[in-house]
């Protein structure tokens, strides 16, 4: 198995695990950065914009720096915000 493929896999078997919130935005976050290496910028936006809303919520800032840095990297891909 590939590593993207792994990459994956354990993001949304995370996702699965129930409603820990951090763990939640955290594989939301994962998912985007594996769409975002594969080129698929529409698919990694989706992905940043979930759990960028839920750190906001528990006030994660570190959280939130993270997925505005994903953010940041598709717009130098020339990704549209």
């Amino acid at each position: 198995m590939g590593k993207t493929r792994l990459a994956v896999q354990v993001a949304q078997e995370a996702l699965q695990l129930g409603p820990l919130k951090v763990g939640i935005a955290v594989s939301t976050q994962l998912l985007g950065d594996v769409a975002s290496a594969q080129g698929d910028g529409s698919m990694a936006l989706e992905y940043f914009l979930k759990p960028l809303k839920q750190f906001k919520v528990i006030e994660d800032t570190r959280g939130i720096a993270e997925v505005l840095e994903g953010l940041a990297s598709l717009a130098l891909q020339g990704s549209e915000l």
